[in-house]
């Protein structure tokens, strides 16, 4: 399992997502402890949800920044950026209620 603890620093939000067993669940609040923390802008988090970017790619740009767990990042990036099929409905958001994402492709 990966857990990773998101930022936004536009709106001041936290949330986190779990990569277990090919799927990707999407909890409000912050890990306790996670694997990796990532600081971003919703608009990015949007970008990365929807296939328009990737997280190394967003790094580069220098719109992503990582924290803890940087060396996770690559599985991250490489298990979330395909195959995520979106829920539809006030769930979809981050920091609402436990969102699955749907089949995250395994390693």
């Amino acid at each position: 399992m990966l857990s990773t603890g998101f930022k936004l620093t536009d709106t001041d939000e936290s949330f986190t997502v779990l990569l277990e067993e090919g799927q990707a669940v999407i909890r409000p609040g912050f890990p306790t402890v996670p694997d990796l923390v990532v600081e971003l802008s919703s608009e990015v988090w949007q970008e990365l949800v929807l296939g328009l970017t990737s997280a190394l790619g967003a790094l580069a740009a220098g719109r992503l920044t990582v924290g803890a767990g940087a060396l996770h990042l690559p599985e991250f990036s490489r298990r979330f950026s395909t195959g995520v099929e979106l829920p539809v409905g006030p769930t979809a958001r981050p920091g609402r209620s436990e969102t699955p994402l749907g089949t995250v492709p395994e390693n």
